[in-house]
């Protein structure tokens, strides 16, 4: 699942290949880039499966937050109602809840993110 929503956002042209999980990133990443971080299957969905929330933090250099606007944007293009398939050939689909928290500002990382 991971690896099938990497391949999804690689194809948002200003990030290509800069979707990472949370421990591979750092400071001297190159920005823009995604980081994906997966939470616990919840089998309590009016899915006929399960349910898993995925956290995708759009990160820029710290400019302005029109720029993480842009780039949630273009996550949420990418992931909505697409239809994913992971290596061993389970389909799924992805759908937006909203944000979780507030805009955040790494002065150490010199980034911007949500």
């Amino acid at each position: 699942m991971r690896e099938a929503i990497r391949e999804a956002l690689t194809a948002i042209a200003e990030v290509g290949e800069r979707v990472f999980e949370p421990h591979a990133a750092g400071a001297d990443t190159e920005k823009p880039y995604i980081v994906i971080s997966m939470g616990k299957d919840v089998d309590e969905s009016d899915w006929a499966g399960f349910r898993r929330d995925i956290e995708i933090w759009p990160n820029v250099a710290r400019t302005s937050f029109v720029s993480v606007d842009s780039l949630a944007q273009e996550v949420i293009d990418a992931l909505t109602a697409a239809t994913l398939t992971t290596t061993s050939g389970d389909v799924f689909t992805c759908i937006y809840e909203g944000v979780v928290g507030d805009d955040v500002v790494d002065e150490e990382w010199d980034i911007i993110t949500r």
